[in-house]
């Protein structure tokens, strides 16, 4: 692993240099945490299909050619970049906070070849309103933004689509 000294960072290098240091640093805390810190298992569920990509008040990634099944692993890859994928698009959301308040459900699906793994966030004391959503993707009208779809491009690790519930 190569270290990155604040010399070795200077306004010849690009973004992408940044990018990996502080996706560095993210994952390391990261894994320092307890497991128990990493991941809560009790707000996430994992789907299969597409049906989690049908959401009432906001937009969706476009059409799915196939899907694929992500695992627990997977999914905490997702989480553990959440910070610096949401830091890098300027969101100013409280990453943690997110992740301690929100119910999550995920789902793979494939496009043009590359995977991509899909999470909607929302709330997590609608799952005693809904608690099907272990096996049926939610879908919350209006909500404003603690209602979220996030997509990582999970060849790259990269947000490939960010969207947010409107208000009633």
């Amino acid at each position: 692993m190569k270290v990155f000294q604040s010399h070795d960072i200077t306004e010849d290098h690009s973004g992408a240099v940044v990018t990996a240091v502080w996706r560095s640093v993210f994952a390391l805390f990261l894994a320092m945490q307890p497991a128990s810190a990493q991941i809560n298992r009790a707000k996430i569920t994992i789907l299969q299909g597409t049906e989690l990509l049908h959401q009432c008040s906001r937009e969706t990634p476009p059409s799915a050619d196939g899907t694929w099944n992500p695992t627990l692993s997977d999914v905490q890859k997702f989480e553990a970049l959440l910070p610096s994928m949401l830091f890098e698009r300027g969101s100013r959301l409280d990453v943690q906070r997110v992740l301690n308040q929100s119910a999550r459900q995920y789902a793979g699906f494939i496009r043009n070849g590359r995977r991509y793994l899909y999470g909607s966030f929302f709330p997590a004391d609608l799952t005693r309103a809904a608690p099907e959503w272990r096996t049926k993707a939610i879908a919350v009208c209006d909500g404003g933004p603690s209602v979220f779809g996030l997509e990582m491009d999970f060849e790259n690790g990269t947000i490939s689509h960010l969207s947010f519930n409107g208000h009633a």
